[in-house]
Formats: structure tokens, C-alpha cells, sequence
């Protein structure tokens, strides 16, 4: 008889289904730079770890959770260390309509209402992934977040991915509520919704291993999305003002002298001041004009510490922002992201591109150019000349 029951418990210890592990790479310009990996158990709780390097810096993360039916979570817990060192100790659990987080940034409770969804602290692919596939099983891909406020998750598009004779049907999905920008991530095709890739334009993708081939791909489908949606963005909000404008009776201020002057008609062409004259002088064939009504005329602000993205360039407009000088970027994204404010396409700044170029090494930054020798800063050189930016002057040391 015990003979038996041994048996028979290892029997169905042995059919029992095996947890399911899931590898995907990171990848930063091009280079691996990390890894993740998901392990979901047989009882549905899901383990992850997720670390990479870039620039000597990149986070360690470990979470650990546990999903209600309809994909919200139950429990969450995540330990490590974030991408410039800070620790990361978050934790969150949720108990019939009761639900309580606590991390190093902030703690509290909640009695829910209708399902929510907790935003933890550090969000990097699983989660996003996560996030999106609870957000999408609600009513108009709309749910409640925890700590606060509400998120919503839109399709943007399908695609079919091909290589060495496999074929995976995933979506472009953008969730939006939590940041000033969206989160975009690839599921794999409902209902499974599970994450495929991750991709942030121009630096990062987290793909899963052995798919890495259709990481260009699928960031050209994810940029083409975007700029749709901040083209249709731009059309409604951008109000474009034929040019010569004239702007009547308004103060300039003498920044050399430090003065405020008295009001006067100003000329803009181009986004430049062209000419000043007298208030009350004819007009000179204006285009557009505009009184100030005696007020003050000031310059935008400045930022002179930028790293311009698409959505951030939307946002520095709101901000007052007219001007940037990018410090350092992807190249070929930014002079992209420059053409497209250029054209009317995307809301933003004027942008001063003032990367760098650097050498290999542990700590390099991968902005477009990593060079090596002369050869390879005349190349860096050639490239900035040919799309009209500021001379670059070579110091030796």
C-alpha cells in the first residue's frame, strides 16, 4: 500500500506541468547589455529578473507576483537596486477590497471599488507587460491605478514577425495615464498577451531571445506609430502664424544694457526678430499682427541641459521651453525628431544639437558614434556636417 501511494505521487509529480521560463535579451545601440528572465510557476505566480549594463550604470531588479483572474495583481514585491544605484525595496498586497503598498518612495491603503491596478515604484518590460494586459481586459481598456489616477491602453497596430522559419502574430499597444508620455510595448496576440518585446527608439530593446533579428523592425513600426499619433497631435494644437509678423506696441528688453525699453512695433521673420521700429510706424506688409497692448516681449526659455525625446519635446513647448541644447543623444533619432518639428509633424523646440564623440570603453554612452581611431571622428564629423550642424572643432590633448 505505501509502495503504491510513493508511486503514485511521483507519477503525478511527474505529470505536473513544469514551471514555464521565458529569456529575452537587452539590447543597447545595438550591443547586448542584459538580460531578463520571467518564470511562471504552476500556481500562476510569476518571478522575474531583469538587469543590464550601459555607461557603467543599469539596474538590478528582482519582483516577484501574484495575479487576481482578471490580471490585476494580488501581490507585488520587487527588490534591487534602480539604473543609478538607488535601492528599490516596494512592496504590495491586496486583501478582498483592501489594498496596501508601501516603498522607499511613498506607502498607504485603499479600499477599492471596482479593479485597480498597482504601479510599482521601478516599471521596466514585465510589468509594463502586465500593466497593459490587466488595463485591456476592462471595459474601453480602462482601469483604475494605485496609488493614483487611471491608465488606458490602445491597439496601435498588428504585425506578423518572421525568422528562421518561425512566425509570431504580435500588437503594438500604448498605455497611457501614468507619465507625461506613453508606455509602448509588443504582446503577442490576444487573448495570451504576453510580453514579446519592449522598445525605446534610438537606445534600448528588451526582445525575447532568439527573435533579437526583428528588433529594427519592430522599431521602425513603433516610431512610424508614434509619429502618427503626435502628427495628429501637432495639427490640433500647433497654430502656425504666416510670416512677416508684426507685433505693435510692446517693450523689448535690452539684455547688453540691461534695460527695458519703451514699446515699439516689432518685425519676426523666421522666428527672428527682423526689425525694430517706432509704435505707430506703417506697417510693412505684415502678414500677420498682433497688439501687445504695451506688455513686455520675452524670449522662451532656454534648456541648456537637454536629451530631447519625441513626447518631452511636447512637453517643453507646454513649459515655456522654445529652445534646447541637446547634450547628447542618438543621432539619426534626433536629426529625425529635428526634421519632423521642422515640417509641422511634432510640437517642440528649436533643438542646438551638441553631442559628443567618445571612445570605446566600458562607460561609453553609444550615442551613434564610438570610435577608435581618426578615421572614425572624420566619419562622426562628416556625418554632422552633412545634415547642417554646427562646425566641429578637434582638440588635441
Amino acid at each position: 500500500m505505501r509502495a503504491t501511494l510513493v508511486t503514485l505521487l511521483f507519477l503525478m509529480a511527474a505529470s505536473a506541468p513544469a514551471a514555464q521560463t521565458t529569456h529575452y535579451t537587452v539590447v543597447i545601440q545595438g550591443k547586448t547589455a542584459g538580460e531578463q528572465t520571467t518564470q511562471v510557476a504552476n500556481d500562476g505566480t510569476v518571478a522575474v529578473h531583469f538587469s543590464f549594463r550601459n555607461n557603467g550604470r543599469g539596474p538590478d531588479l528582482d519582483e516577484q507576483y501574484a495575479l487576481a483572474k482578471d490580471g490585476t495583481f494580488l501581490r507585488y514585491m520587487a527588490k534591487g537596486k534602480s539604473t543609478f544605484g538607488a535601492p528599490i525595496a516596494d512592496t504590495f498586497t491586496r486583501s478582498g477590497a483592501g489594498a496596501e503598498w508601501q516603498s522607499l518612495a511613498d506607502h498607504g491603503n485603499l479600499t477599492l471599488s471596482r479593479p485597480a491596478i498597482y504601479i510599482p515604484t521601478e516599471v521596466w518590460p514585465e510589468a509594463i507587460a502586465r500593466i497593459a494586459r490587466a488595463t485591456l481586459k476592462q471595459p474601453g481598456g480602462r482601469i483604475t491605478a494605485l496609488p493614483a489616477g487611471e491608465l488606458f491602453a490602445k491597439k496601435l497596430r498588428d504585425d506578423v514577425v518572421r525568422d528562421k522559419g518561425k512566425t509570431k502574430p504580435i500588437s503594438l499597444y500604448a498605455i497611457t495615464g501614468h507619465d507625461t508620455e506613453p508606455w509602448y510595448v509588443w504582446l503577442t496576440r490576444a487573448p495570451e498577451l504576453k510580453l514579446f518585446a519592449w522598445v525605446y527608439p534610438g537606445w534600448a530593446r528588451v526582445v525575447e531571445t532568439d527573435w533579437e533579428a526583428v528588433g529594427d523592425r519592430l522599431e521602425h513600426e513603433q516610431v512610424a506609430a508614434m509619429a502618427a499619433q503626435l502628427k495628429a497631435l501637432a495639427t490640433r494644437l500647433s497654430h502656425r502664424l504666416p510670416d512677416p509678423i508684426l507685433i505693435r506696441n510692446a517693450r523689448v528688453f535690452d539684455a547688453e544694457n540691461a534695460r527695458l525699453g519703451p514699446a515699439q512695433d516689432l518685425y519676426i521673420k523666421g522666428g527672428r526678430i527682423a526689425a525694430l521700429y517706432d509704435t505707430g510706424s506703417p506697417a510693412q506688409d505684415a502678414a500677420t499682427v498682433i497688439d501687445a497692448g504695451g506688455r513686455v516681449l520675452l524670449p522662451g526659455l532656454f534648456d541648456m541641459h537637454d536629451h530631447e525625446s519625441d513626447w518631452n519635446a511636447l512637453q517643453q513647448i507646454a513649459g515655456g521651453v522654445t529652445t534646447g541644447r541637446d547634450m547628447g543623444n542618438d543621432n539619426a533619432v534626433l536629426a529625425a525628431l529635428i526634421d519632423r518639428i521642422d515640417r509641422g509633424e511634432a510640437v517642440g523646440p528649436r533643438i542646438i544639437a551638441a553631442g559628443f564623440i567618445e571612445g570605446e570603453s566600458d562607460y561609453s554612452q553609444r550615442s551613434g558614434f564610438v570610435v577608435s581611431d581618426l578615421t572614425g571622428v572624420k566619419r562622426a564629423i562628416d556625418w554632422y556636417a552633412q545634415r547642417g550642424y554646427p562646425q566641429i572643432k578637434i582638440y588635441n590633448s
